[in-house]
């Protein structure tokens, strides 16, 4: 059963599993349902359960709506519906945006006299968009500014042991030996265990800020830090890509 529908919200029930938080985005979204109208409707299953779209509902309430569109569709079962569920947060994670495009778009709207809140982007991000592209080299397509991140000193000073965590790496390497395969098989899986273990980035950051410069010379070739852009390419831990600035882009905020 696949189709859509206008929905009592009252009938309507909430996936008490959903693992993402929405309450700041269902106010933003409640201004573009008004903006817009509700186009997308909420994804539920047999039962009426919400499987995407509940940021979609708190909107719906903050706008007093009785009904809202859904569609309804007949999961195979539990699973499907949770790796549904999961996967439509995702998916908007994956997508980049071409930012020279969306740059022109903005511009446009704004021609337009159209209130460009109203595409889900606050005025300090479309400034520092606006900013980025009329300062940019014309005989370079791409930028690769990005806000280097000011390495100060906060607290005291971790230790080694506190940077780096190796239990998983060690459980792991127990299990390699205890296996029974040949001992150049373990050499090479003893070597990939090191993959396991596990960075505190936020403790290494003040040791780095603590660290003599030679040590913070070594960290940043080794790219525990990124002062230096150009240096992570050259060392092969960073590609350079049309959008690099966006090392980190933001959730999707208005879905899910």
């Amino acid at each position: 059963m696949e189709f859509i529908k206008e929905y009592p919200i009252e009938k309507l029930k909430v996936w008490e599993m959903n693992p993402r938080k929405n309450d700041e985005a269902s106010e933003k979204l409640s201004e573009m349902i008004q903006e817009y109208g509700f186009v997308n409707p909420i994804i539920i299953d047999q039962n009426g359960v919400i499987r995407a779209g509940h940021t979609r509902l708190k909107a719906a309430k903050k706008l007093k709506r009785a009904h809202v569109p859904v569609l309804i569709y007949d999961f195979e079962n539990e699973a499907q519906a949770i790796g549904y569920a999961i996967a439509d947060n995702k998916v908007g994670e994956i997508a980049d945006w071409d930012f020279e495009k969306l740059d022109v778009l903005m511009k446009e709207l704004e021609e337009s006299d159209f209130d460009t809140l109203m595409t889900g982007f606050d005025d300090e991000e479309i400034k520092e968009m606006y900013n980025e592209f009329d300062n940019k080299d014309d005989d370079n397509l791409y930028t690769t500014a990005i806000k280097i991140p000011q390495y100060e000193i906060k607290g005291e000073k971790p230790t080694e042991e506190e940077l780096i965590s190796e239990e998983k790496t060690n459980n792991f390497i127990e299990e390699i030996m205890a296996a029974e395969i040949f001992d150049e098989e373990k050499n090479f899986l003893i070597k990939g265990a090191y993959r396991h273990l596990v960075f505190d980035y936020g403790k290494i950051a003040e040791y780095y800020a603590h660290a003599s410069p030679e040590v913070q010379r070594l960290m940043e070739k080794s790219a525990m830090v990124i002062i230096d852009l150009n240096d992570a390419i050259a060392n092969g831990y960073t590609k350079l890509s049309a959008t690099l600035e966006q090392l980190k882009e933001k959730d999707d905020k208005y879905e899910g």
